[in-house]
């Protein structure tokens, strides 16, 4: 049946050629809108190179302190007397690594050669970090926990940064300058997207090896500071029980204080804290509203325009659907029968939109993404954002696509076929001897005027 389906459908896409192009290119145009919005937010949850183990990372990005006397709050991260004292120690966790975060840092490699100062990303960690994300080393190693302990300059680059530097990657026991300090290489690492936000960096270096990195705010308990930590765990069970044991060391402290309450927004699996603004409560509804509607519009106004040209197409198949009920077709038949012709061609909209939208994200991959960021953040200057083949080439992209594509195919196509179908025999029939009488009469009209124009 498909078959014969699929047959009919390719000689109504050969009889009507601007009808077929003009749908084709519709319901692609309306795809490729559509799933860049859905591939963007893949791209932020997915397990992709080096995050790999989004689905077993949870994250604590928010603390914050409030102050029972004045009535007053302050938020930031954890503290560096949070993470040494409370959450390295978690038992609950397989690994737990912390990343110096700060708006001060400004990062530069003095480069002898050139004469010129470059500007780099620099991520600041322990060795943890390379244990929760999975990067491929091309040479060398992660600097250790002593090197981590004694605060020396050894640093992992990213293969990009080592080729601009040394112009090979092949760079292992070699130094150079950073911010006038000497810097020795202990490993390369595959380099990780700037879509990549938590593991990306051109340069890793222990935190240990900033200065006060360990000097917390006073006047909020020592709890808070910039220190975003992160914790893997085994599965969901591991993750639950990590959440309710950090909330319990919370409870615990609060109850001996008086003048201070520690409240944490989080820990969040990885997916939600991607979402999660600071302290504010992740609100689903607004994203739902957002984005959903968003999804809708892309869906639902190409669908509006799709629709008026099928229930064109149907007016003039009205003959044809005539004749299949009285040989017996029943209108739940006919129904599904003009769906999957036009889920067909939808499909091939579909193909069409996936090409496009990899086309977009791919030539355009150095702006496209920051139209779903909140803070609009561009790549380092003189960083080119990698895009690679399993944030492009999922299976559950295709799967999304094809959804679309049902979703689409649905909303154009449903109520123009049901209209149609509920007119009866008789008149259907009747549309069929009024085309062949107005085409008789064309006929004769336009012999009428072949004379006139000959014989005057």
């Amino acid at each position: 049946m498909i078959k014969y389906y699929w047959k009919q459908a390719w000689e109504l896409l050969k009889q009507h050629k601007l009808f077929s192009v003009l749908y084709i290119t519709g319901a692609g145009l309306a795809i490729a809108m559509t799933m860049v919005v859905f591939v963007a937010h893949y791209i932020r949850v997915a397990p992709v190179y080096p995050e790999t183990n989004r689905a077993e990372t949870w994250v604590l990005k928010s603390v914050t302190v409030q102050r029972v006397k004045t009535r007053g709050s302050g938020s930031w991260q954890s503290s560096h007397q949070l993470v040494r004292d409370w959450w390295y120690p978690m038992q609950e966790a397989e690994q737990v690594s912390a990343v110096y975060n700060s708006w001060e840092l400004d990062d530069y490699i003095q480069r002898e050669n050139l004469g010129s100062e470059l500007n780099v990303k620099v991520k600041y960690t322990d060795p943890a970090f390379f244990r929760i994300f999975q990067f491929s080393f091309l040479a060398g190693k992660p600097f250790s926990q002593a090197d981590f302990e004694s605060g020396i300059m050894n640093a992992v680059v990213g293969e990009d940064l080592a080729r601009r530097l040394f112009g090979t990657t092949e760079v292992v026991g070699k130094t150079f300058s950073l911010n006038y300090t000497d810097c020795r290489i202990v490993g390369v690492v595959k380099d990780a997207s700037f879509l990549t936000r938590d593991s990306f960096a051109q340069l890793y270096l222990p935190y240990t090896t900033v200065a006060g990195y360990d000097k917390d705010s006073k006047s909020d308990a020592g709890m808070l500071g910039p220190y975003t930590v992160y914790f893997k765990v085994k599965d969901d069970a591991m993750g639950a029980a990590l959440e309710a044991a950090m909330h319990e060391m919370v409870r615990k402290y609060n109850t001996s204080q008086e003048e201070n309450k520690l409240v944490l927004s989080g820990p969040d699996v990885y997916w939600k804290s991607v979402y999660r603004r600071g302290n504010v409560p992740l609100d689903w509804w607004e994203l739902i509203r957002l984005w959903g509607g968003l999804v809708l519009i892309f869906l639902l106004v190409p669908a509006l325009n799709l629709c008026a040209m099928i229930s064109t197409r149907m007016e003039n198949r009205l003959p044809e659907m005539g004749i299949c009920k009285a040989f017996g077709a029943d209108r739940g038949r006919l129904l599904r029968q003009i769906l999957i012709e036009n889920l067909i061609l939808t499909c091939l909209g579909g193909l069409l939109g996936l090409c496009w939208v990899w086309t977009i994200l791919i030539a355009g991959r150095n702006w496209v993404f920051t139209l779903f960021e909140r803070y609009g953040n561009s790549a380092p200057e003189g960083v080119d954002t990698i895009v690679s083949f399993d944030m492009l080439f999922s299976p559950w992209i295709f799967c999304a696509g094809f959804i679309v594509c049902l979703l689409l195919n649905l909303f154009s196509a449903l109520w123009p076929a049901w209209k149609a179908l509920g007119k009866d025999i008789v008149y259907t029939l009747n549309q069929k001897k009024k085309k062949e009488g107005d085409a008789m009469l064309h006929l004769i009209g336009k012999n009428l005027w072949a004379r006139r124009y000959r014989y005057g």
